[in-house]
This record gives structure tokens, C-alpha cells and sequence, in this order.
């Protein structure tokens, strides 16, 4: 059984049917979330609930975030095969990330416990504002050891972290 996109289109909302009309083929013409929202008079978090059950739909939809070179930032429908694989690759690339995120924080928790929860770091009191280094290491299904470098400065005035 064959399922065309007319027939994917036919069953959306009205405004799922706006939102995706909006929609340009190719990255080249991606639009903005703002865009959308202006000329839909839909809010922001609206477009974005859409977009994704567009996505979950099926639908050749894509986002993407400019890389400087060729492609704009926003939305668009895919043009091509290339477009499309280009989208998994950074999809996957994100899922990647996302899971060594995870894995990071729950090691983290781990390791330090009820210190994980607490807001200050008492062993930075009174120090001046230097360049520190912590290192994670993490375990992943199927892969060795791997450490996660985060370099943070600190503020010794209010003793938060700030980039």
C-alpha cells in the first residue's frame, strides 16, 4: 500500500495545513519561527507544537541552523535526497550528543550524590576569577571510556559559573 503525501496532507488541521503551506522547499529558503508565526497569527510555541507533529507525521519537514556557507536558517520541506540525509546526519549527530549529555549527568550524580543538588561550592570561596577544568568520564553502551572537557570560568563575586 502506497501512501501519498496529498493523502498525508489532506488529513491535517487547518492550521497544521497553514503552517505546512508556509513551509518553502529546500534549506536555501528556510523560513523563521518568527516568520511562520507572523504570517500564521499563531504563537511561537504553537508553530513549534506543529512543526514537530508534521515531522512525526511523516512529512518531508526539516529545520536547520545556518552553517554560514549555503543554507539558511529556519524552516523548510525538503528538496532533495541530499537535503534529507544531510538532516539525519545532524539529527544523529544531536542524538549522539543528547546521550553523552545524559550519560555525563548521571555519572556525575553518581559520583557526587546530594552534593549533585547543592548551590554553592565552598571551595572556590574567595578565590579570584581563574580558568578551571573538569573532566567527566562517562560510560556508553558499546563504547570505551570517553571524558567530556568543560572549561568554566568562575566569578568569585557571587561564586556562580559564567562562560
Amino acid at each position: 500500500m502506497t501512501i501519498r503525501l496529498k493523502d498525508k496532507v489532506q488529513e491535517l488541521t487547518p492550521s497544521e495545513k497553514l503552517v505546512y503551506s508556509f513551509l518553502p522547499r529546500g534549506n536555501m529558503n528556510a523560513v523563521s519561527l518568527e516568520y511562520l508565526a507572523n504570517v500564521t497569527h499563531l504563537s511561537t510555541r504553537a508553530i513549534i507544537d506543529i512543526i514537530n507533529r508534521l515531522v512525526m507525521l511523516g512529512l518531508p519537514v526539516a529545520s536547520s541552523q545556518s552553517n554560514g556557507n549555503d543554507s539558511k536558517s529556519g524552516y523548510y520541506k525538503y528538496s532533495s535526497i541530499d537535503e534529507f540525509e544531510s538532516d539525519i546526519h545532524t539529527i544523529e549527530g544531536r542524538l549522539k550528543t543528547t546521550s553523552q549529555k545524559l550519560n555525563a549527568k548521571r555519572t556525575a550524580l553518581a559520583i557526587m550524590g546530594d552534593d549533585f543538588f547543592k548551590d554553592d561550592i565552598p571551595v572556590l570561596a574567595g578565590q579570584n576569577t581563574e580558568q578551571l577544568e573538569f573532566k567527566f568520564v562517562y560510560h556508553s553502551k558499546g563504547e570505551s571510556n570517553n571524558a567530556i572537557d568543560v572549561r568554566s570560568r568562575i566569578n568569585s563575586k557571587d561564586s556562580r559559573i559564567s562562560n
